[in-house]
């Protein structure tokens, strides 16, 4: 089953950092994925791999007039089994990544821990544990993948 795992939240509430650090744990886990391209910088991540010939699209840009809509098209074009990306809680994200369920795609919409009382350092732990989480749900996935493609 094809899956569009959604980081859903308001702005600057960790779902880009989130998503980056999903990846470089996805990397860690599975060191002969194959990158077939990355593109990164500090604040933002955009890649696509494969791990053990499941595809899967990465994308940390969830803001409106982004290039989430774009990215989100090009992974389902690229028949990703699995795409990561961050989104808004209405509006045009949310409306973009919907419109992938005609083309056989679930959505799981989850979000980061957050407490807005504590600081930087301490809300980075709490977005290294749902980048923790995430990745959990993409090895379910790629489980579930391995066991009806036998």
């Amino acid at each position: 089953m094809k899956t569009i795992i959604v980081n859903k939240g308001r702005s600057r509430q960790g779902k880009s950092k989130t998503i980056i650090k999903t990846a470089e744990l996805l990397k860690q886990q599975y060191p002969n994925a194959i990158i077939l391209f990355e593109e990164s910088r500090d604040d933002d991540i955009k890649m696509m791999l494969t791990i053990d010939a499941i595809k899967i699209g990465i994308e940390s840009k969830g803001d409106p007039n982004s290039r989430l809509k774009n990215s989100i098209s090009e992974f389902t074009e690229q028949n990703c089994n699995i795409i990561l990306c961050a989104s808004r809680t209405n509006g045009s994200t949310v409306n973009a990544i919907r419109k992938h369920r005609t083309q056989g795609y679930t959505i799981t919409w989850v979000a980061n821990a957050r407490n807005n009382d504590y600081s930087e350092p301490q809300q980075n732990e709490l977005n290294e544990l749902s980048a923790t989480y995430f990745l959990g749900i993409i090895k379910h996935l790629i489980a579930q993948h391995k066991i009806t493609h036998q």
